[in-house]
């Protein structure tokens, strides 16, 4: 079974619908933190702000995965992801 960050990375379908998880769960649990933040505090805007800090955190959440998979990706390529230009253990210099 592939982890959600997998699924990101993979794309297609399910990965679509792993992003849009991440979104809707960081929205639902930010949400109910300004909605308790809200009661507390007698004020009516904090849900809103929990909502939009919510959305952030899961886009941010997938962007990490893509970064992650991209970083996978070009280390098995045998290519260093500081050196473009240099690919492989083949590029090293000889004596």
């Amino acid at each position: 079974m592939r982890t959600a960050g997998e699924l990101v990375e993979g794309g297609g379908l399910s990965g679509g619908l792993a992003t849009l998880l991440y979104v809707v769960i960081g929205m639902g649990f930010w949400s109910l933190v300004g909605w308790g933040a809200d009661r507390v505090l007698g004020t009516r805007w904090i849900v809103v702000l929990g909502a939009c800090i919510g959305a952030a955190s899961g886009i941010y959440v997938v962007y990490l995965h893509m970064q992650e998979g991209l970083r996978r990706s070009q280390a098995s390529d045998g290519a260093d992801p500081h050196n473009p230009h240099q690919s492989g253990p083949d590029s090293a210099p000889r004596p």
